[in-house]
């Protein structure tokens, strides 16, 4: 299972980065759009993750599960 606590201005840069931290992934923080996105897919298929869970972090607390197919 993943989680990744969620803001209001989290851009998908700044998810896919979350996603990466989430794994200890060294890139996390120093490449691109395109290559972070590509990296946190390669860490859910890698990781052989099922659910992922993002909190949403503002005056309503919103949990939201996905499972990866």
């Amino acid at each position: 299972m993943a989680f990744v606590a969620l803001t209001a201005n989290m851009t998908l840069k700044t998810l896919n980065s979350k996603l990466l931290e989430f794994y200890g992934h060294p890139a996390a923080q120093r490449t691109t759009s395109s290559r972070l996105a590509s990296l946190a897919v390669d860490c859910v298929v890698s990781c052989q993750t099922r659910t992922a869970t993002e909190e949403a972090t503002s005056q309503y607390k919103q949990v939201r599960r996905y499972t990866v197919p």
